[in-house]
This record gives structure tokens, C-alpha cells and sequence, in this order.
């Protein structure tokens, strides 16, 4: 009798995703999201539950300093190149729900959860102007 093959979950991606992160392999932290794609993952519960939860875990284990600000902004890099997979490996969903900018405040710097925003809402089939970090407002009202 064969053994089933067991496909890993959200709690098993978080975890491949948080050492290839940690130990800055941005090739297999890319293979772990297009490995779970593949397999059938949702792809917003990679982006909140996997990418968003062990984008978290940096800034907690930075603020408790078991990470330094550069293995922080190593980490955070590395998550931000794996989000730009998903426009290459996901069928592109047709806009229907109207325009939005996403952007971050002047003064805000970190960028990620407006990302993952940005990235959720065109999985759910908006049209996203993603501006970034440190937007100056009269540029954003521009």
C-alpha cells in the first residue's frame, strides 16, 4: 500500500519561507511560494498568512533583537522579490472593480503591508497603482 502524498499547509510554507528568509536564500524562498502555487495554495492566504506572518515574525524578532536592522531589510527584500512572483506565475486577473493607489504616507517607510494590500486587492480584481514608501502628499494628490 503507498503512502498518500501530504501537501505541506499554511503553518509549513510559513516555516520553509521564514528559514530561506532568515538565512537570505532568495532562491528557495521563491520555491516555496511557487512550489505551494503549484500545488494549488490560495494565493491570498500565501500573500497574509505565509508572506504576511513571517514578514511579522522579522519585525518581532527584530524588535526583540535577534535580528539586526540589515538582516531585517535582507529579509523584507527578499519577501518583496517573492510577492513580484506572483505576476509571473498566476493567471493575471482581468481588472473589473475599478482603480485604486496604494502608497505609503510621507515619513512611512515600511512599505510591506501596503504590498500585501496592493497585491490582494488586484487578486480580487482591482486595478493597483502600487507608489511604494514615503510618498509626499502633495505628490500623491497629484
Amino acid at each position: 500500500m503507498s503512502t498518500p502524498t501530504r501537501t505541506p499547509g499554511v503553518a509549513e510554507h510559513a516555516e520553509r519561507l521564514w528559514d530561506a528568509v532568515t538565512t537570505g536564500d532568495e532562491y528557495a524562498a521563491g520555491d516555496v511560494v511557487v512550489q505551494a502555487l503549484g500545488e494549488g495554495a490560495d494565493p491570498e492566504s500565501l500573500l497574509l498568512d505565509v508572506i504576511g506572518a513571517v514578514q511579522r515574525k522579522v519585525g518581532q524578532e527584530w524588535a526583540a533583537n535577534r535580528l539586526t536592522v540589515a538582516q531585517e531589510h535582507a529579509a523584507t527584500a527578499i519577501n518583496d522579490r517573492v510577492i513580484a512572483t506572483f505576476g509571473y506565475v498566476l493567471k493575471r486577473p482581468e481588472p473589473h472593480l475599478g482603480r485604486v493607489t496604494v502608497a505609503c504616507v510621507d515619513g512611512e517607510w515600511h512599505a510591506m503591508p501596503a504590498r500585501l494590500l496592493a497585491e490582494v486587492l488586484r487578486l480580487r480584481g482591482f486595478r493597483v497603482d502600487y507608489l511604494g514608501a514615503q510618498v509626499p502628499a502633495p505628490h500623491l494628490v497629484a
